[in-house]
């Protein structure tokens, strides 16, 4: 089976279905996520270090995060959220997977964290605006 580490990157190929670790890196398959969710104060600002470092919001990070239980629309204490990472990066498919409902979520969840605002009132609209990200500009303009 084929598995992508959430930290360096690497794709690693195991034989069975297990908690495996990194070739890379060490770090057990599921390292992310797990270790997230230990913290009662797991912030998308988590987010936003792992896209600095990687200057790119991989997709199935955000899903992994998201199925682990960590709120996409919360914010850190500057009012950034995941959304306004991806919109400030120009990732659209960040983007479209942030904006994209899960089972738990209506869509005026989604629209709400459209809307949200940082400090200043920027939006993730105007992140990808000011930015030149034309298709993270399009990604984010609310379909109303």
């Amino acid at each position: 089976m084929k598995w992508e580490c959430f930290v360096c990157w690497k794709v690693n190929e195991d034989a069975a279905d297990k908690c495996c670790l990194c070739r890379c890196c060490g770090r057990p398959r599921n390292f992310v996520p797990t270790s997230l969710m230990i913290s009662s104060k797991a912030k998308p600002l988590v987010l936003h270090g792992l896209a600095a470092a990687q200057h790119e919001l991989h997709p199935s990070l955000v899903h992994a995060l998201q199925q682990s239980g960590l709120d996409l629309a919360d914010s850190d204490s500057t009012g950034w959220t995941a959304l306004h990472c991806a919109a400030m990066l120009g990732d659209a498919t960040a983007i479209q997977c942030l904006l994209q409902p899960n089972d738990a979520e209506a869509k005026s969840d989604v629209k709400k964290r459209l809307e949200a605002a940082r400090s200043g009132g920027w939006r993730a609209l105007h992140l990808a605006t000011r930015g030149g990200h034309l298709s993270a500009h399009n990604m984010a303009t609310p379909p109303y």
